[in-house]
């Protein structure tokens, strides 16, 4: 092979720079149906994340779509900060989704996320999962109750 054909076929690497980024925060969620009536409950959650792909909250740098498998699709968020991430959740359509979901445990939905901060700490919440995934594979489990309630205070330890 010619050097110069050697060269065309090198991959580009790339890398980032966060530096600009301090309070960034990453959220992986998942959604898990186990019925029928579970699926239709997650297209309508769908209609509120189209939403929040169109509209772009205050503080949300990215919102991609994941497909974990036939039954478990999800999303990964990038957050400027805590903060903006926590006034969105305390918002519409979250506000309503979350309270609907807690209610109505029948509906045949498991829900999950995890939260990464770049300045330190990890916090995860599983509701209805029939096996661990994540972070509950390998760590020890705790009831997400009092100050534990929050995901600042799971962040914070």
């Amino acid at each position: 092979m010619r050097a110069d054909a050697a060269q065309e076929t090198r991959l580009d690497r790339e890398s980032v720079d966060l530096s600009g980024y301090p309070d960034l925060v990453v959220v992986y969620l998942g959604f898990r149906v186990g019925t029928w009536r579970g699926l239709l409950a997650l297209f309508g959650i769908g209609r509120g994340l189209m939403g929040i792909q169109r509209e772009m909250p205050e503080g949300l740098l990215v919102h991609e779509n994941l497909v974990f498998g036939l039954n478990h699709v999800g999303m990964r968020q990038y957050w400027r900060d805590l903060e903006s991430l926590e006034t969105f959740t305390r918002s519409d359509p979250h506000r309503t989704w979350w309270r609907t979901f807690g209610r109505d445990r029948s509906g045949g939905t498991a829900f999950w996320h995890e939260a990464y901060r770049f300045s330190g700490g990890m916090e995860a919440i599983y509701v209805g999962l029939p096996n661990p995934i994540g972070l509950a594979r390998f760590a020890g489990s705790r009831k997400p109750d009092g100050p534990f309630m929050s995901s600042r205070q799971r962040l914070a330890g």
